[in-house]
């Protein structure tokens, strides 16, 4: 069983940090916020596993036909397994909550979270961008592919909505915003890790962590601050953009 929803919706203040009780529970749904977190955090090994298993499905269909290896095919699939594997757990963890889309978003706070997310992701940026600059490479993308636009739109909207949106927003009540930002920073990191196993780049992430391990870490964390400061998953959403815009 979850918690269910209170009648009364969250006010903007109660987005990321809910109000508690003297039993530790929210007011929105009456969940002990311990348990709250502890779900969350079963419930994203569970995805993890999922997430294992479509990395698994990948390779074979690979194997099978040459459709799903890049373009259309490659995207059509990736788009789809995270909208099953990590949009309809999010959505539900989110539920669990008492929270809603609209509480996650924080649209009405549009200028905040825009400031913030645009703020930290230059900031981000420029440690890609002066590099190049000075070194007379490439800085942004020169073609619009299939997998320009997954990297570029559907990776950081999808896997902040989860990490920030859901998991981060449910830890936070009960393990406040550091020890909840950190977390779900290691969440992010988590979800990397089968992808690399099966590009064969673990290794190399592992041993070298200023651009594996560590990077999408620090960049976790980073991407936390935007959507504490912006009140908005979507504060840390530019900021994942910018990100990946340069990268």
């Amino acid at each position: 069983m979850f918690c269910g929803r209170h009648a009364t919706p969250p006010s903007v203040d109660q987005r990321y940090e809910f109000e508690v009780i003297d039993e530790g529970r929210t007011k929105m749904t009456g969940c002990p916020l311990r348990i709250l977190a502890a779900r969350t955090l079963l419930i994203f090994l569970a995805l993890m596993v999922a997430w294992s298993a479509v990395w698994l499905l990948k390779d074979q269909l690979d194997q099978n036909s040459t459709w799903f290896q890049s373009g259309l095919g490659a995207s059509l699939f990736w788009q789809s397994a995270k909208f099953v594997v990590w949009i309809l757990p999010a959505w539900w963890l989110i539920l669990m909550s008492g929270r809603s889309l609209r509480d996650v978003a924080n649209i009405r706070n549009w200028r905040s979270w825009m400031c913030w997310g645009t703020c930290i992701g230059l900031l981000i940026s420029a440690t890609a961008v002066i590099p190049k600059w000075s070194q007379g490479k490439a800085i942004l993308p020169d073609l619009l592919t299939y997998a320009t636009f997954n990297v570029l739109v559907i990776a950081p909207i999808f896997e902040e909505f989860l990490i920030r949106g859901a998991v981060f927003g449910n830890l936070a009540p009960a393990l406040g915003f550091q020890w909840a930002n950190i977390v779900s920073a290691v969440c992010l990191v988590l979800l990397h890790l089968p992808g690399w196993w099966m590009m064969g780049v673990l290794h190399d992430k592992l041993a070298h962590p200023l651009t594996g391990v560590l990077s999408v870490f620090i960049l976790g964390i980073c991407f936390g601050v935007a959507t504490r400061k912006g009140g908005s998953f979507l504060g840390g959403t530019i900021a994942h953009f910018f990100n990946n815009l340069t990268a």
